[in-house]
């Protein structure tokens, strides 16, 4: 198999570079492609896998004619549906319900599968997808320029689109800076951008279908961890949910976020717990962690307050590196 690639790469690709820099022969791109799989292939996956399912936002639809049509991918796996399903979808949740790990997973899992690919031979849009995770808390109203962003030296998001078969799985919607919101850039690039790329799967995760709804894309809402494996999970992790707050306990657990701080031991809840203890907890356990490697008693939830304050008033979630240092 080794020499079939050495021997494949001496072979030079038929198409041209589409723009100055781009990688332009079989060895080039299959090296490029590889270090970009490579990256996303990092990505940690939760063991055991979470079994999360979609549902139509629509329900039963009826064409024209007042035939019902089925809907294939209505209570599907998450897994399936994002690697598999509709090229153009949005993907809904409330915060922790899964959104960004899914998103991640299924760009991790199909670089796994382009990274084989490129081992094997030189890979053929026939063969692979090629998998583009981007977060829109950085979008500046560009999403081509986004997306290329991600991309390693040598390759651009164009030259992509026209050789292979591109998914893009682009997180954080609703999350993007106020001023692009205000401006209302995604208003005007986003369909410009489908217009130039007709062949690229999208795939939008946001916690609303707020500014989404013109595109018309099939929309999904991303269920919650079953119930049943939750209390699996927990007998086997030996967590019993008991006090006035019980319920409510196990409703944040069936979130994919605090499910992963408990099972995981990152937050150990008090025998009677309150839902404030998710972050009570956590909060000290970092201050903690802080003191035992640099020696010092720091209190991080009075540290990080004024940066919390200023994401509040500026309406953005992704801060710069400099602010977190001037709150701290």
């Amino acid at each position: 198999r080794l020499l079939g690639l050495l021997d494949a790469f001496l072979q030079p690709m038929t198409a041209t570079a589409a723009a100055k820099g781009v990688a332009d022969t079989s060895l080039e791109l299959t090296l490029s492609l590889l270090r970009y799989a490579s990256g996303l292939m990092r990505f940690e996956a939760v063991r055991p896998e979470l079994p999360l399912r979609v549902h139509s936002t629509k329900g039963w639809k009826y064409a024209r004619l007042e035939i019902r049509s089925f809907d294939r991918w209505d209570h599907a796996p998450a897994k399936a549906f994002l690697e598999e399903g509709p090229q153009r979808a949005l993907i809904l949740g409330w915060p922790g319900a899964g959104k960004t790990y899914g998103l991640k997973q299924a760009a991790s899992r199909l670089a796994h599968n382009l990274h084989d690919a490129c081992l094997a031979q030189p890979p053929t849009p026939a063969q692979v997808a090629i998998p583009i995770f981007a977060d829109m808390k950085l979008y500046a109203g560009d999403l081509a320029a986004l997306l290329e962003k991600t991309l390693p030296p040598g390759i651009t998001f164009r030259d992509l689109a026209t050789r292979f078969r591109v998914r893009v799985f682009l997180d954080s919607f609703n999350e993007m800076p106020r001023d692009q919101w205000e401006r209302g850039a995604h208003e005007v690039d986003i369909p410009d951008f489908l217009k130039s790329y007709p062949g690229v799967g999208l795939i939008i995760g946001s916690r609303t279908e707020d500014g989404l709804a013109k595109l018309e894309f099939p929309t999904y809402w991303l269920d919650e961890i079953d119930e049943a494996f939750l209390d699996d999970q927990l007998q086997q992790c030996g967590i019993a949910l008991a006090g006035r707050f019980a319920h409510e306990i196990k409703d944040l657990l069936k979130k994919p976020f605090y499910f992963q701080l408990v099972t995981r031991r990152g937050v150990k809840l008090p025998e009677q717990p309150n839902p404030r203890d998710f972050y009570r907890v956590l909060f000290t356990d970092l201050s903690a962690a802080f003191a035992d490697r640099f020696g010092k008693q720091f209190d991080l939830t009075r540290g990080l307050a004024p940066a919390a304050y200023e994401a509040i008033n500026s309406g953005e979630e992704a801060l710069p590196v400099h602010v977190i240092y001037q709150s701290l």
